[in-house]
């Protein structure tokens, strides 16, 4: 026997994110120069730290948000706004 294959059909139970309590404000932790894109001089970019942005909180680009594992980037124009349960749900400024 080379391949054996199954399928499995069956009901489960929706799966709900819960609502997120952390983040104390705005998380702002500074400014820095950030080369985007194909620029030759630097933008002035304002860095957040993500497990400090509290639900509903509303970022403008050009920023940064910085977490333990990954940085998010934001280009002028884009727009994010952290979702009550975590999520950051970003809108492209070009979109």
């Amino acid at each position: 026997m080379i391949n054996i294959r199954m399928v499995a059909i069956g009901e489960r139970t929706r799966f709900e994110f819960p609502n997120v309590v952390q983040g104390s404000g705005q998380g702002k932790a500074a400014r820095r120069p950030v080369y985007l894109g194909c620029t030759d001089a630097p933008v002035d970019c304002a860095v957040y730290y993500r497990d400090h942005l509290a639900p509903g909180t509303a970022i403008e680009g050009p920023a940064l948000i910085q977490e333990y594992a990954s940085t998010t980037v934001m280009f002028a124009g884009d727009r994010c706004k952290v979702a009550d349960t975590g999520e950051i749900v970003i809108t492209l400024g070009n979109a």
